[in-house]
């Protein structure tokens, strides 16, 4: 149970950490939902193979 309880705590963190990023990112950027897509498809680019490919470029 103590486990579950750290992985809680941890999950909870992690979220108050997105939260304060975006938060930031708005008080940044009247762009802040489009620079994130932006950055996400960049990130998701990055790590996806592209169509047909094995992946294996991927460190």
């Amino acid at each position: 149970m103590g486990r579950r309880q750290y992985n809680t705590h941890n999950t909870q963190e992690l979220c108050d950490v997105i939260v304060t990023g975006m938060v930031a990112l708005a008080s940044c950027t009247p762009d802040a939902r489009k620079l994130l897509d932006e950055r996400l498809q960049h990130l998701v680019d990055r790590v996806l193979p592209p169509s047909g490919g094995t992946g294996a470029d991927v460190a």
